[in-house]
Order: structure tokens, then sequence, then C-alpha cells
């Protein structure tokens, strides 16, 4: 049935949820916010020092944020370890506008798990 959509000139449902996609794809891209944060991207990427050391402070983060012994100690001692770089205000920039672009993102993803409900009780 769907080749013959196709046959007759309509897009199969899949081919529309795709292009619907595309749709709020584009339209979330030319959002403020995610242009803010390409441009404070590619303003961090020219000093490439500090984009290696911004990453080298993301990935330490991301290993604490994962790890099973939950220590203020240690976030607080990676913190005092990149503070200068985490102060230069490309970097504030940089993380200030991919925050926002992350909340943009999550409620998107909320609201279409929100509205379509499936059953995940077997998680219980």
């Amino acid at each position: 049935m769907q080749s013959e959509k196709k046959r007759n000139g309509f897009l199969s449902e899949m081919d529309q949820v795709m292009k619907k996609t595309k749709d709020l794809t584009d339209f979330l891209c030319q959002t403020e916010d995610y242009q803010r944060y390409q441009r404070s991207l590619t303003k961090l990427k020219k000093n490439s020092d500090t984009y290696k050391k911004l990453n080298e402070f993301r990935r330490k983060n991301l290993y604490l944020d994962e790890k099973e012994d939950d220590s203020y100690e240690d976030a607080d001692a990676l913190y005092e370890e990149y503070k200068d770089i985490l102060m230069e205000p490309s970097v504030m920039d940089f993380l200030s506008s991919e925050e926002y672009v992350n909340m943009m993102l999550r409620k998107v993803f909320d609201s279409i798990a929100e509205e379509i409900r499936i059953d995940i009780s077997y998680m219980d």
C-alpha cells in the first residue's frame, strides 16, 4: 500500500515524518539561540589552545558525573584546576549559549515524549 501511495504522488507516512523532522530541524537551526551557539563555537575554536583545554575539562567533568562515588571534592578540584579557562569570556559565552540550545532541545524532546505515549511500564 505504501508503494501505491508513493506511485500516486503521496508521501508515505515515514517520508512525511522525516520531512516534518527536517522542517523542525531547519527551524531550530534558525533560532537566535542556535545561531549564537554557532557563533560562539566558531569564535572559541579560533583559539585552539583554549578550545583544547575546555574540551579536556569537559571530558574530565563528564567522567566525574558518570562515576559511582559522587565526590564534591573531585568536582571542586577540577573546577579549581580549570577556573582560568572557565572564566574566559569566549568560554563563558559558549557554555551559556550551549546551555540554552540544550534546554531548547530538552523541551522539544520532552514535548514529543509526552505526546507520544509508549508503554514503558516494564521498566518499573
